[in-house]
């Protein structure tokens, strides 16, 4: 029943929903709630939303597109630079996991960034932050050279943005052509 269906999906999902409770973790930075002090280690903010279950990157990357989405279309200015903090906080974790014993030089660099994966996220990132200074984002382009593949994964994320009305992505009035084309019989 439902709890055989609970004890198998024990190992899926965030681990910090796992933490029991006024748990303590470590002592490198600790917060005050009332009675309770929780403590929290950088090595935390690598796996907070960076899911150990995703067999391939492009399913990794697919699912942190659509929490990004959802912040965009539900969530609020707060939600925008937690999100975007929290996804930087993951950078390195996603790095070290889908490019393993890789170098771009200069890792604080966005521009000069030459892995496709990492380059989609630095695209996923600058959108929550531009969405975030800016209040509206007009530009359905990314803020960051994209291989084709991902430009096109981030084309269909900004035309879903503005199908679905959120308020933080529109498009400069009286550019319709600015829209992305479909690119099957179901998106037409």
């Amino acid at each position: 029943g439902i709890d055989e269906n609970k004890d198998s999906q024990e190992g899926r999902g965030i681990q910090f929903w796992k933490r029991k409770k006024g748990e303590i973790v470590s002592d490198t930075t600790t917060a005050s709630d009332g009675d309770k002090t929780v403590s929290i280690d950088s090595n935390d903010l690598g796996g907070v939303i960076l899911s150990a279950e995703e067999p391939t990157m492009t399913r990794q990357l697919n699912a942190l597109s659509n929490i990004v989405k959802r912040a965009l279309l539900f969530g609020g200015d707060e939600e925008l630079i937690v999100l975007s903090e929290t996804l930087d906080a993951n950078k390195p974790a996603f790095i070290t996991r889908w490019y393993p014993n890789t170098k771009n030089g200069n890792d604080d660099d966005d521009e000069t960034e030459t892995r496709p994966g990492v380059q989609y996220l630095d695209a996923l990132i600058m959108l929550l932050r531009q969405c975030y200074d800016e209040g509206v984002v007009t530009t359905l382009d990314p803020f960051v050279t994209l291989s084709q593949s991902y430009s096109n994964s981030y084309e269909r994320l900004m035309a879903s943005l503005v199908e679905l009305g959120s308020g933080y992505v529109r498009v400069s009035s009286g550019s319709v052509m600015a829209m992305p084309k479909p690119r099957t019989a179901t998106e037409e």
